[in-house]
């Protein structure tokens, strides 16, 4: 009796690599600095977040403090 997923149905291909990568491999789904300022701006991420981020990640302080400083001009 044949049941679902017991023949073979095909190869890997760069689609499928693809989504492999966007599922397991974490590392490349990382989150940018501007991301998390224009999060931070949109009042998406609570303000104990935003505190620990700032000191969790320095680029991330860099990026905000950049910020800060064209916003006074």
């Amino acid at each position: 009796m044949s049941v679902k997923g017991d023949k073979w149905r095909g190869g890997w291909n760069r689609e499928y690599e693809s989504n492999f990568d966007k599922i397991f491999r974490k590392e490349k789904m990382s989150t940018t600095p501007e991301q998390y300022l224009e999060m931070w701006l949109s009042e998406q991420i609570p303000t104990s977040e935003w505190m620990r981020l700032l000191e969790w990640r320095p680029d991330i302080k860099e990026v905000y403090e950049k910020h800060l400083e064209e916003k006074k001009k």
